[in-house]
């Protein structure tokens, strides 16, 4: 006799606060990105959007402040891996 299938997990329908933070942090990188807005300002902005509070802050605060600050560094691993100019892929040149 087989034993009986375990049930799937449910996932929960709330993203947790990491995740969270993750999503404010890509949209916040965009507006640095694309917008030029400057850190601060974008940092203001999202803090005030609906549903911020749930994100993990520090979390979102070391991806956002982290990525701007490493930029260079980060682009320097990426562009060996590029089959072309990071200019050509980037809306309006990015920086």
């Amino acid at each position: 006799m087989s034993a009986a299938p375990t049930p799937a997990r449910k996932t929960s329908a709330k993203p947790p606060p990491r995740s969270r933070a993750r999503e404010f942090a890509v949209q916040a990188l965009y507006q640095h990105l694309v917008g030029r807005q400057d850190a601060a300002s974008i940092d203001e902005f999202t803090r005030g959007l609906s549903g911020f509070h749930k994100a993990d802050a520090v979390h979102y605060d070391a991806l956002l402040h982290g990525c701007i600050r490493e930029a260079a560094e980060l682009d320097a691993l990426i562009l060996p891996l590029l089959d072309r100019k990071l200019e050509e892929i980037s809306p309006s040149s990015m920086r």
